[in-house]
């Protein structure tokens, strides 16, 4: 039978490694006295997440990538029976076992943390803060120690969940409780930038979400600039996203581009524009208001909630 002695280390491996290691799964199941099942795999909701696992496979066993099967819940799941990969991967993950096949290179490093991330990396929305969950605190210090080495500053491992919490999860609707201690990890600020230009996500929205907060201030500028040049000359919106792919590599969002066009958002003064003429009407309703309510009325400078308030406001005064 083939040991993991025969595994090479590639940049592929320690990919399938990383998200093995976060969402992924490696079972191995006796089904009887003779047979013994064993189950690699990976369920998720990002087809090309899905797409770039199926395909490290295939590179690592040789063989044609196993297709994606859509579940009802709206996920991707992709499994292979692999003793080879199950000696490695099964878990708790044997941080000896695959060491040498993630900190072969830097490559190999850089695709075990962007595995890792794709699984179970976050960027929070609003504030950029780039942090991962596991129950395994002893995977949680290896990958910040990979970090580290690759200059990516960090923050914890912090406990975060007691085995046995009771906790509601918003996106199912369903109460569950913690059968093991969850820990977080944090990427510090000021290596936004670096993690995204070393490890990043395959996931698109993860990295669309992530560009935001690492591009420098002079980049963020010149590719509004341009969009704006580039809309003035007639093209879509579609023409102007492709064309500012190919120009910076960035992919901008089609509602993005309107809402730059229309005067609604500026990238590096999001806060400052079409305020001042409201302001009055706003300080003038907020004044009439009883306390209250006053004690719920929003910023006027948030831009997005302007037409809103006005015109409830304008309703409440009448």
């Amino acid at each position: 039978m083939p040991s993991i002695d025969f595994l090479k280390p590639s940049p592929a491996l320690a990919y399938i490694i990383g998200v093995v290691a976060g969402d992924g799964w490696a079972i191995i199941k006796r089904t009887n006295i003779q047979y013994i099942h064993y189950d690699v795999g990976a369920s998720v909701k990002d087809k090309e997440f899905i797409d770039e696992f199926a395909s490290c496979l295939g590179k690592v066993l040789n063989r044609w990538p196993p297709r994606p099967i859509p579940l009802k819940n709206g996920k991707f799941v992709v499994r292979i029976g692999s003793k080879i990969l199950c000696d490695l991967l099964k878990k708790p993950i044997n941080i000896d076992k695959i060491s040498r096949f993630v900190e072969h290179c830097e490559d190999c490093i850089r695709s075990f943390l962007k595995g890792f991330f794709d699984s179970e990396g976050h960027v929070q929305k609003g504030k950029g803060n780039i942090h991962c969950y596991n129950t395994d605190i002893k995977l949680l210090k290896y990958v910040q120690k990979l970090l580290h080495q690759l200059g990516i500053k960090t923050s914890g491992p912090y406990l975060v969940k007691r085995k046995g919490t009771i906790y509601f999860n918003k996106k199912t609707g369903r109460t569950y409780k913690a059968n093991k201690d969850c820990y977080i990890l944090y990427i510090k600020s000021s290596s936004r930038l670096k993690f995204h230009q070393l490890v990043n996500f395959t996931i698109k929205r993860k990295r669309q979400r992530l560009i935001g907060y690492c591009l420098p201030r002079e980049l963020r500028i010149r590719i509004y600039e341009k969009t704006l040049e580039l809309r003035q000359q007639g093209l879509s919106y579609r023409r102007v996203r492709k064309k500012i792919e190919d120009l910076y590599g960035v992919t901008v969002g089609i509602t993005t581009i309107y809402n730059w066009c229309k005067g609604l958002h500026i990238p590096f003064a999001a806060r400052t524009i079409k305020v001042e003429e409201h302001r009055e009407k706003l300080e003038f309703a907020k004044d009439m208001i009883p306390p209250p309510l006053t004690l719920f009325f929003p910023s006027p400078t948030n831009i997005y909630n302007l037409g809103f308030w006005i015109d409830y406001f304008k309703g409440y005064l009448s």
